[in-house]
């Protein structure tokens, strides 16, 4: 590498990466995912895109465009993209132009796996590479990550639907994460659909307290109609505080904000919610 690096000359450099995001899903705050801070969006840099997946659902699907990649001499670029971390059966990279200048790539929720060269170390980052050829040279890559919280349990059913999150599973909670990136919670939330595989709501189950349900918008059930439907539920605010340890522990708010809900027929499910004043 250093003799190609001495052998470059003027009119044959290698190209640069240029990335951006086009169109991504990303999680609603306090409905898909629970989180106090910034939600999915690491940070995006021309040539490092990095997000956490945070999401209940069973995928995230992001475009990336990289046409505006540079040749200091202005040669036609093509591209390349390349798992380079991550669970191929997990990680789907398509290309949507002839040049391959743009992708759709889409994560799916990985566990820990080992590393390549080092299979010792265990990751939940996933890491697709992008690179740009002019013809003669290869540019440096660009990445786009993915990164999963190691201190989640996710159980997902065989229709890739979320069934439980357990924040607090004795195997799973106490594995480290950047508490710049995520804040320790003590509770499971199992998830449920109708008969037809719509989200309805989830319990929530935490040490020690009555078990709560929440409606599919992450509001807080107070009340019931005969049918099992929700009549009132509260906005659910989430906050981080300090344990004595020094630690931030995630912390859910329930608030005065309350929305009364009405339906239309016995046989509505959905209903509509009206902000109690």
């Amino acid at each position: 590498m250093v003799q190609m690096a001495h052998d470059l000359q003027l009119d044959r450099l290698p190209p640069m990466i240029q990335l951006k995001v086009l169109e991504e899903d990303l999680g609603v705050p306090g409905r898909d995912y629970f989180h106090p801070g910034p939600g999915e969006r690491l940070f995006d840099t021309p040539a490092a895109i990095a997000r956490l997946y945070r999401t209940a659902a069973s995928q995230r699907r992001m475009i990336v465009d990289a046409s505006t990649s540079a040749d200091l001499n202005r040669r036609p670029l093509s591209f390349r993209w390349v798992l380079l971390q991550g669970d191929p059966q997990r990680v789907s990279i398509r290309q949507l132009n002839s040049n391959g200048s743009r992708a759709e790539i889409i994560f799916r929720w990985h566990e820990s796996h080992p590393v390549p060269g080092s299979p010792e170390l265990m990751s939940n980052r996933v890491d697709v590479g992008v690179f740009a050829f002019n013809g003669d040279w290869y540019s440096a890559p660009g990445f786009v990550t993915s990164f999963s919280l190691r201190n989640e349990k996710r159980n997902y059913d065989a229709s890739q639907r979320i069934r439980s999150i357990d924040y607090a599973a004795p195997g799973s909670s106490p594995k480290y994460v950047d508490p710049l990136i995520d804040v320790s919670r003590n509770w499971r939330d199992e998830y449920h659909y109708t008969d037809d595989g719509q989200l309805v709501g989830w319990a929530r189950r935490i040490p020690g307290q009555v078990q709560q349900q929440f409606h599919r918008d992450g509001t807080l059930i107070m009340d019931f109609d005969p049918h099992g439907r929700p009549l009132e539920t509260r906005v659910v605010r989430y906050t981080a505080s300090q344990t004595p340890r020094g630690t931030r522990r995630l912390v859910q708010e329930v608030t005065d904000q309350r929305l009364r809900w009405k339906y239309s027929s016995d046989q509505d499910r959905d209903g509509q919610a009206t902000p109690v004043r």
